[in-house]
């Protein structure tokens, strides 16, 4: 039994749908199986992705024709993927209660695989494609130049913006699609998929209506480009950022005198790079640094609790995690006893050459500390000598593990809704010597800068009481 691809929305799938699915199953219009799906005949089979085409849907009423039938095909644990989601696609999904967060931005594709706990309880893990970086970057060369007498000197720096560009491969896409692959996999062997990320979550005598957890995995591509020198051109270089931003919400009317919502939000990312070059003539692109710089929503009704890591200079590993009490009182939502819980989550991760310096509540900057500090936009010291192109740590070369989190208490406890921005920033460096020998050396250095920006709605009403 191979996977059956509904496909809706378009007579027929773009190209890089049919080349990353084809090859597993095949595509099935939707009103060819129309009254199959509505009678979950088709859905028992448990090998269905359905395929929405955003482009075919264009206006909210015409999408909110298929709200019903998304609600049917994921409690019938199938997965969906949006193909070019606008943002009032995924913010219909907030209101009709199916997700409680969502990335606000357009996207090229976006999976919603739905999960369950061990009591059954639905829940939605959100994976988006955003596509390739194309915010304008900025990238500065240099040439330093070490003469016999040992006199060390820039000898040119200048600096040009890029507008990035280019074709999506289906290679940058793998991490994207072969998680899809893999869940629709474990739904056909075990017919669902067992939630694997609500570690800590409030014992059962707890309401589900009082807190929620929604996970959301976003990608995007940085393509790192430098402008031509003495007849080089570095080749484009490719690091792929897999970023997942973990969001919870607690109502707790026990340990204050207003009942109050505290939010955490944990960051669970890695970069991926994908080296052009690596030896003593060239090294590049590599990874210089990654800034996660979040919303800091600190209010006159949001405060920010706690946040981790703070910052880790010359160590080998660090350590991102807060812990939390949440209290309920007997009667809410018809419970019969006070209540409480204590949440928790800690991860430990190698730094090892790198450091963390902690911006703000909700920001923070990792950069490579050996043989130069990464930030550095111009030439840096360290970058080359006689014997030509210093060698980088493991993580400038290959991946780096970015985890932080941040805790907010809001006061009062309300249904709204919170809008956060993300910037996601990204240093890379590419060094050319194109001499280098015991009296001398000539280095060309380009140093790349791209900044992305993604807002992420937050449904507060998924964590207040639906009770008076």
């Amino acid at each position: 039994m191979g996977y059956n691809f509904i496909l809706c929305g378009t007579e027929k799938p773009d190209d890089i749908i049919d080349a990353a699915f084809s090859m597993h199953g095949g595509f099935q219009r939707l009103a060819e199986c129309k009254a199959d799906l509505t009678s979950e005949s088709l859905l028992a089979a448990k090998n269905n992705l359905l395929i929405i085409d955003c482009q075919g849907y264009r206006t909210g009423e015409a999408y909110g024709d298929m709200i019903g039938t998304i609600k049917n095909v994921l409690e019938n644990d199938q997965p969906i993927l949006l193909y070019k989601p606008e943002s009032f696609h995924k913010k219909m999904l907030i209101e009709a209660d199916i997700l409680a967060v969502c990335i606000e931005d357009p996207a090229l594709a976006c999976c919603l695989i739905p999960q369950r706990d061990e009591e059954g309880k639905l829940y939605i893990k959100t994976l988006e494609y955003c596509g390739i970086m194309e915010t304008e970057a900025v990238c500065q060369r240099d040439l330093m130049r070490m003469d016999a007498e040992d006199q060390i000197a820039i000898v040119k720096s200048d600096e040009f913006r890029i507008q990035p560009g280019g074709n999506l491969t289906i290679s940058e896409l793998e991490p994207f699609i072969n998680t899809i692959r893999e869940s629709m996999h474990v739904l056909k062997k075990e017919g669902r998929i067992a939630c694997t990320a609500l570690e800590n979550q409030p014992p059962a005598d707890i309401p589900k209506t009082l807190w929620f957890k929604d996970l959301l995995i976003l990608y995007m591509t940085c393509r790192p480009v430098g402008a031509s020198e003495s007849g080089f051109t570095p080749p484009t270089g490719s690091i792929v950022l897999e970023m997942g931003i973990d969001v919870s919400a607690y109502y707790d009317n026990a340990n204050y005198s207003t009942p109050v919502q505290v939010i955490n939000i944990v960051s669970k990312g890695h970069t991926t790079v994908t080296m052009c070059d690596n030896n003593a003539d060239k090294r590049g692109w590599s990874l210089s640094a990654v800034e996660v710089d979040g919303s800091n929503i600190s209010s006159s009704e949001i405060v920010s609790v706690a946040s981790s890591p703070n910052n880790v200079s010359n160590q080998v590993q660090y350590t991102a995690g807060n812990e939390f009490s949440i209290g309920v009182e007997a009667g809410t939502e018809g419970m019969a006893a006070s209540a409480s819980y204590t949440i928790s989550n800690s991860i430990t991760k190698n730094i090892s050459e790198w450091d963390i310096v902690q911006k703000d509540s909700n920001t923070w900057v990792f950069k490579q500390r050996v043989p130069y500090d990464g930030t550095i936009s111009n030439f840096p010291k360290g970058a080359a000598s006689n014997d030509g192109v210093t060698d980088l740590p493991d993580i400038s070369k290959t991946s780096l593990y970015l985890d932080t989190n941040t805790l907010w208490r809001k006061t009062p406890a309300s249904k709204s809704t919170l809008s956060l921005q993300y910037a996601f920033k990204i240093l890379a460096r590419y060094t050319w010597a194109d001499k280098h020998d015991s009296t001398s050396y000539h280095a060309w250095s380009w140093h790349y800068s791209q900044t992305d920006y993604k807002y992420i709605s937050v449904n507060l009403g998924r964590a207040y009481p639906t009770k008076n």
